[in-house]
Order: structure tokens, then sequence, then C-alpha cells
């Protein structure tokens, strides 16, 4: 945890480093759609746990 914490926190102390949810990323990805990696994916199959599975 100590790592972490101190890889965060010179993270944090970067100009550089965008901190984004994931609404911003992604409207960032498609806003620009030609450089965004794609993997197309089978839907997930049925566990057989509660909620929803499709």
């Amino acid at each position: 945890m100590r790592v972490l914490d101190r890889v965060l926190t010179r993270l944090r102390e970067r100009d550089d480093v965008w901190w984004a949810r994931k609404d911003e990323i992604a409207d960032r990805v498609l806003a620009h759609q030609e450089s965004a990696a794609w993997v197309d994916r089978a839907p997930a199959p049925v566990s057989g746990l509660p909620g929803r599975s499709a």
C-alpha cells in the first residue's frame, strides 16, 4: 500500500497526467474513434448470480 500511495502521490503532482472519470474517458474515445483501441467481445455468459446478465 505504501508503494501505491507513493506512486499516486507523485502522479498527482504532475501536470501531464489526466485524471478522468469514466464518462470523460467515454466521451474522449467516442470523439476520437480513429485512434481508439476497440475490442469486440462476445456477450458475457449467464453466471446464475442474481442481477442483470444481459
